[in-house]
């Protein structure tokens, strides 16, 4: 049997020094990262029962709590209010339990100062008070905090209220419309503010500030708000200042105001010759434009403006060629509130006043004998021998001399109807009626010399 098999089985083979220094390096490394994993795992064990730990105090800020002003009713008894605050909000810290701080919130907190005993207007330090819930306590940063409070009199201001307290501030509007401030109506007429003195002498104006965006097609009624005004025209805001509004005496909770809405247009005046004369180009308004203004419909339904007629008849002179008066509109259509020249001049008093100019050829004076006339309406006697016409020409005077003419030698051209119907019997005067028969019908018309249609003297017969 050879040397290697009577070894024992089980025999180790020796290990070298470098090998065993290996070893026990590593050795050694492992149990130091077995002490740091059971290091880092207690120190996590002890952070999570730190947290979790709902005996343990802590403290807790809630942000923005109002200070409450309590004994104001026995203030007012005296006449008195607050006018200032160093501060009306504060953050409050509790401390207690994270359970107990839990079950708090900004809705069960309250600060608090109590002015019951104050009888006199001045400035006073007064210590919060506070009410808590129970099982948790104040900070000791906050047993001591004060408020300094300004304690003034109270007094009253009354303003009235009309349209030009009206502001709208955010609106929009048709096009061609405006909001006709000046017809503009309120529910109120009255208000009266209440506050201390130093607060009061600040308000020297009011504005009814409209709420809202108003859009605007028509008339619109809206709510409003009333705010006081300094005299820079910022507007005041303070809690202890109180606004009362009221209409012929009676108090309103709401403040109404109804806004008209205003649309202008320019249209062109127009005018008519009441007999059909002449029209067109031969009648002419100077400064034949307008701006009318009034309720949108109204002013859309208007095309042109007609300042009515007027009769050729009766305007006697003639300078240039031209007949020149004057014509007025006092009434104005329905819906239309206002009515200027085209530069936006109004008119005086309102009354819109026009210049027209009417072409016209030369008048000529004739004289018709009684035997044109013819009686109509009963039975009586011309008593004139004749009749003094003024004729004037449509167009060509030409017609004017052939008439002339046609008169001279009795050939007719018009007819004289005397009318004599409900004259009573005897001697009365008779309107007459001049007839133009062709070719002088339409080209010729006679002129009332005194604006009153043409006259005879006639002998009335009885009646059969």
């Amino acid at each position: 049997m050879s040397e290697r098999m009577t070894k024992p089985i089980d025999e180790k083979t020796e290990e070298s020094p470098e090998t065993q220094a290996r070893n026990k390096k590593a050795i050694l490394f492992d149990n130091i990262a077995k002490g740091l994993t059971l290091l880092v795992a207690f120190l996590i064990w002890l952070y999570v029962c730190s947290t979790n730990d709902a005996t343990m105090t802590v403290e807790n800020t809630f942000d923005v709590i109002p200070v409450t002003i309590i004994g104001t009713e026995e203030m007012n008894e005296h006449g008195l209010a607050v006018q200032d605050m160093s501060f009306y909000n504060l953050n409050i810290t509790l401390k207690g339990t994270r359970s107990a701080l839990g079950a708090v919130s900004s809705d069960n907190l309250a600060a608090y100062i109590d002015l019951s005993d104050i009888t006199e207007p001045g400035v006073y330090v007064m210590t919060l008070k506070y009410s808590i819930p129970s099982g948790v306590a104040l900070s000791d940063s906050m047993k001591k905090e004060e408020v300094e409070v300004t304690v003034d009199t109270v007094d009253t201001k009354t303003f009235t209220v009309d349209h030009t307290k009206i502001f709208v501030e955010n609106f929009s509007i048709d096009s061609g419309c405006e909001i006709d401030y000046e017809n503009a109506k309120l529910n109120v007429d009255y208000v009266k503010f209440e506050a201390p003195t130093m607060l009061l002498e600040k308000i020297v104006d009011l504005r009814v500030r409209v709420t809202g965006t108003v859009s605007m097609s028509a008339s619109t009624d809206i709510t409003a708000v009333v705010e006081a005004l300094d005299a820079d025209g910022a507007v005041i805001t303070d809690r202890n200042l109180k606004t009362t509004t009221s209409k012929g005496g009676v108090v309103r909770s709401l403040v109404n105001v109804s806004l008209p809405l205003l649309k202008q247009k320019n249209v062109m005046l127009t005018v008519k010759e009441e007999d059909g004369i002449v029209s067109g180009s031969k009648i002419m308004i100077a400064s034949d434009r307008v701006i009318i203004k009034g309720e949108p419909r109204a002013v859309d339904a208007v095309t042109s403006l007609s300042l009515g007629s007027f009769s050729l008849k009766e305007k006697t002179e003639s300078v240039n060629g031209k007949v020149t008066f004057t014509m007025t509109l006092t009434e104005y259509p329905d819906g239309i509130s206002e009515i200027t020249k085209s530069d936006g001049t109004p008119f005086e008093n309102g009354v819109v006043t026009a210049t027209i100019y009417v072409d016209v050829q030369p008048f000529e004076t004739l004289t018709v004998p009684i035997s044109y006339c013819t009686v109509v309406g009963g039975k009586a006697t011309v008593l004139d021998d004749s009749l003094t016409l003024k004729v004037g020409a449509v167009n060509d005077t030409a017609y004017l001399g052939l008439l002339k003419d046609a008169i001279a030698a009795g050939r007719g051209g018009l007819t004289l109807a005397v009318n004599v119907a409900g004259l009573p019997e005897g001697r009365a005067t008779a309107p007459v009626t001049v007839v133009f028969s062709d070719p002088y019908s339409g080209k010729l018309y006679e002129i009332f010399e005194n604006g009153e249609p043409y006259t005879v003297t006639v002998t009335v017969a009885e009646a059969e």
